[in-house]
Formats: C-alpha cells, structure tokens, sequence
C-alpha cells in the first residue's frame, strides 16, 4: 500500500483535537502538540524527551529543517527570534524547554556565559576524542625536536602524521602540557 497522505482524520494525541495530516507519520496536529507531547518535567526543568542532536539538544523537523527545540519553543510560546540570535538556558541544561529558563542572546553573550559558569570543554591531549598520540608521545615529539635530532618533516614520517600536526605540537598549539599547580609551603616566600 503506498504511503501517502491520509484521506481521514486523525486525533492528536496530545490534545485530542482531530486534524488532517499531511503525511502518515504526523501525530500531532501542531508543532506546539508535538512539544508539549514530548516534555516531561523534572524538577525545574521541563525536558524534552524525544530525538536529540549528538550535542545533547532536543531536535525536531520542522518544515523540512531540523531545529533545536528550546528554540523551537520560545518561538511558539513567546514571539520571533532573528537569525543572530541564540536562545540560551540558565538552567544550562539542553534539553529544557522551561520558558523561565530560556533567554535571548547573541553568540558572544552565549559564549561569555558558557565560561562565566566554566561549562567550556577542556578536552585537551589525549583526553580529545580526536586525539591521534598520548601525551607522552606528544612529549616525547616535542623533546626530540627541541634536542635538534630531528626535523619536523622526520618527525611527521616516524609518527606517520602531517608536518602541520607535529608543528603544533611542537608549537604548543595542541598536545598543551600545563604546568600543575604547587602549594607553596609555610616559610617560602
């Protein structure tokens, strides 16, 4: 049987209003019952429970696009947002769609907010999912070139790399070892 739009009525499944759907996978009557449908409240928060992005945000189709629910949201519920601007969560957590946690911002103040409450990544070295050397490797490429035994280009051979990325460890632009902190002891100055 071709799938196709429906030639009767459904009823939305969150408000119980009949509707005619364009397609046989609709639901819901409206984008806002496809939103309400799919939030559950937990705490504070009122949490999107249906697909997510690999970020960790509520997604949904919108119009043949795929949008980020929060925002989604603050468009029904609360009035336009343009194009530059990023709706943001106090609450920091990316799936609330509570309208009380939801602001607007540009994406500077979004990004300024994120390192005010310290959420940036710190994925640094081996801890990146992207890494390709341990940080001992990285270590032991950045000794090996400072001692003059080699050059970059050698180097990049032996570790089967690009020139570019044993120049930015050797730089310090990835593979960055940060000097741990020590306590200064009573009597030091």
């Amino acid at each position: 049987m071709p799938q196709g739009k429906p030639n009767h009525p459904l009823t939305c499944r969150n408000c119980g209003d009949s509707f005619l759907p364009s397609c046989n996978r609709e639901k819901e009557c409206s984008i806002r019952c496809r939103l309400l449908y799919y939030v559950e409240r937990s705490g504070d928060c009122f949490l999107w429970t249906g697909g997510k992005s690999k970020s960790g945000y509520g997604c949904i189709q919108t119009d043949g696009r795929t949008e980020r629910t929060h925002r989604i949201a603050y468009k029904i519920f609360v009035g336009p947002v343009d194009i530059d601007e990023e709706v943001c969560h106090t609450c920091d957590n990316p799936l609330c769609m509570n309208l009380d946690h939801l602001f607007i911002d540009d994406h500077q103040g979004n990004m300024d907010d994120m390192v005010t409450k310290s959420r940036q990544a710190r994925h640094v070295g081996e801890s990146n999912h992207l890494a390709r050397f341990s940080n001992e490797q990285a270590e032991d490429i950045r000794l090996q070139y400072a001692r003059g035994e080699v050059t970059q280009k050698e180097l990049a051979d032996l570790f089967n790399t690009s020139k570019q990325c044993i120049h930015r460890i050797v730089r310090g632009k990835s593979y960055v070892v940060r000097p741990a902190k020590t306590k200064v002891q009573k009597g030091e100055n």
